[in-house]
């Protein structure tokens, strides 16, 4: 991953340790090979490596730091490792493709957004114009803390309305989160791309920015779960505790928990909007999570080794593939910005 330590070091995906601080790994179990590369943050470490492209192994020295766990992902890799948030082919939409809902996750969106949003000079290729509309990308996306969907769905929400309510097991509400409005992006055109994966804190951003008729929902019917997280700082915020603890209430009234016995025509999860459904067979589906996974590792052209490995155990994409839900988000949005 692009300002690590093992991307500074040009160490490439691939690599294979042979050994750590000259200890062989040979017979090692993870744990012990793990236990060996960390150590105190600053403190430097040096790894031989076998790469099937060099006759030799080669030494590296890689210094220790922590390492931030991405959160919000583009639509590719420049050069560099760095993502893009623009379609390369339509710059004035943006993509954001949010991996979590994590403590991180909100502060990490704003800063792509105030970049994404701000107006530059002059610029006949609109690279680097403020963009004209956004796709908002929660497939896959499991939940996470309430905390960053209420948050998220505030950036994007006029003062005074409802995000989303939660109540207990005796289904007396305990909590009302109200957007501020004061977030700035009131109104630039939002698509959410959803899929049968998208659930619970992405179900938050989906069914809130939909009640408001703020976005368009694409893709395919959420999973339904109707538990929130909320993540607690203890002991002076050296430690953070996850709690489930309720469930959550869209602004509509409804229950987006997915009941036991509950059928398709029941009111649970989010649905695409009207005549903007895109469903995935089993074998789409998984072609799309690797063609996902591929534009998340595959960065760079030293990548080629590790990408004919992907391909002989998953098998070749097809030549004509193509991500049916982005290319109906991207439909949709230039439909707007038209109007």
């Amino acid at each position: 991953a692009p300002h690590t330590p093992a991307f500074k070091s040009n160490l490439q995906l691939g690599d294979r340790i042979l050994e750590i601080n000259k200890t062989p790994t040979t017979g090692m179990a993870m744990r012990e090979v793990l236990s060996l590369i960390r150590g105190p943050v600053g403190e430097p470490i040096t790894l031989t490596v076998n790469r099937k492209s060099t006759p030799s192994p080669l030494v590296f020295r890689v210094t220790r730091q922590i390492i931030s766990v991405e959160s919000i992902l583009g639509i590719a890799r420049d050069k560099s490792g760095n993502w893009l948030f623009r379609l390369q082919d339509d710059p004035r939409i943006g993509y954001i493709h949010i991996e979590k809902f994590a403590d991180k996750t909100l502060a990490e969106l704003s800063q792509v957004l105030a970049q994404l949003t701000k107006e530059t000079s002059s610029d006949p290729e609109k690279q680097n114009q403020a963009i004209e509309g956004l796709i908002l990308d929660v497939r896959d996306n499991s939940g996470g803390a309430l905390d960053a969907a209420v948050g998220i769905s505030d950036l994007f929400l006029r003062a005074g309305l409802p995000i989303v309510s939660t109540r207990g097991r005796d289904q007396i509400p305990r909590n009302r989160f109200i957007s501020t409005g004061r977030r700035g992006y009131t109104k630039i055109p939002l698509v959410v791309l959803v899929n049968k994966d998208s659930a619970s804190a992405s179900e938050i951003l989906a069914a809130s920015l939909q009640d408001h008729q703020r976005a368009t929902i694409v893709g395919q019917r959420t999973y339904g779960k109707g538990t929130v997280q909320q993540i607690m700082h203890v002991e002076s915020g050296r430690s953070r505790l996850k709690l489930t603890s309720a469930t959550y209430w869209r602004p509509s009234g409804k229950n987006i928990h997915r009941m036991p016995g509950a059928t398709a025509s029941d009111a649970w999860g989010v649905k695409p909007n009207p005549g903007f459904q895109v469903v995935l067979d089993e074998q789409e589906t998984v072609q799309w999570q690797h063609y996902r996974s591929r534009r998340n590792l595959i960065s760079n052209p030293h990548s080629a080794e590790l990408l004919d490995k992907i391909e002989k155990h998953y098998g070749e994409l097809p030549s004509q593939f193509r991500d049916r839900g982005l290319d109906r988000a991207v439909e949709c949005l230039t439909a707007k910005l038209t109007e």
